[in-house]
């Protein structure tokens, strides 16, 4: 895996360091869409005097370089999703979880972007959808 980071990195034209060796890594491992908050604490377990902003900047320089979404979520975070093949987001209120759909047919989806942006100039988007996952719903 650190040999496929560091062509990563290079592929995309970032100066490679350890700390966004790191934070590459264990942001590409994780589905759970953390927080740049949460990726600080992860990174901080294996580099200690990494500092927040480093963590805040390299997030925001691999989401700059299509590497990873940006989703900002009702707990007012930023969230981080590796997976940015065009996809919804369910977000349950109650455990707080983000699950990953997928398109089950994208032209659809294509078809509905591409009849929007005759009008407008689309720069981003994020479709999350709200309520109660299927573990929560078996605990009510």
């Amino acid at each position: 895996m650190e040999k496929n980071i560091i062509n990563f990195l290079r592929e995309n034209k970032i100066k490679i360091t350890p700390q966004r060796r790191l934070i590459l890594e264990l942001v590409l491992k994780d589905r759970t869409h953390p927080s740049a908050e949460e990726v600080y604490l992860k990174v901080r377990e294996k580099m200690p005097d990494i500092s927040i902003a480093t963590v805040y900047q390299t997030l925001e320089l691999l989401e700059k370089k299509g590497i990873l979404l940006k989703i900002d979520f009702p707990d007012g975070k930023s969230h981080y999703d590796p997976y940015t093949i065009p996809h919804l987001h369910f977000y349950c209120t109650n455990c707080k979880n983000i699950i990953d759909f997928e398109f089950e047919d994208r032209e659809i989806f294509e078809k509905f972007i591409n009849k929007i942006d005759k009008d407008f100039e689309i720069k981003n988007y994020a479709i999350i959808l709200y309520g109660i996952c299927k573990n929560c719903k078996k605990n009510f």
